[in-house]
């Protein structure tokens, strides 16, 4: 995160601690603790930036992996309080990632 900030790049640090979120799920589908540590870190930090794009992305990410352990509605409650807080652009891809989790049948 360090070198992030002191090269000016720490804007996108929320996005690498998604993607890495991500890695973690693929890496060992088993254990969810570090991906979820990951993706509350990346949540976090999108939050003090100001970033909405990537606190959406972080939160879908977060509602998916809440989703395959059986904590659905706890993961769409946290996606569904993110989404409420777009009013425009309701045709991207990430919103409409968000939209479709959302949505997905019980």
């Amino acid at each position: 995160e360090l070198i992030a900030q002191r090269d000016g790049i720490g804007f996108v640090e929320a996005e690498r601690l998604r993607l890495s979120g991500e890695l973690a799920c693929i890496r060992n589908p088993e254990s969810t603790r570090a991906a979820k540590s990951l993706f509350r870190r990346a949540i976090d930090l999108a939050e003090r930036q100001g970033s909405l794009s990537f606190k959406l992305r972080a939160t879908t990410s977060m509602a998916r992996l809440l989703e395959n352990t059986d904590r659905r509605a706890q993961g769409c409650k946290m996606l569904a309080d993110c989404y409420s807080l777009f009013t425009e652009g309701f045709d991207t891809p990430d919103l409409a990632d968000a939209r479709a989790l959302l949505d997905k049948p019980d």
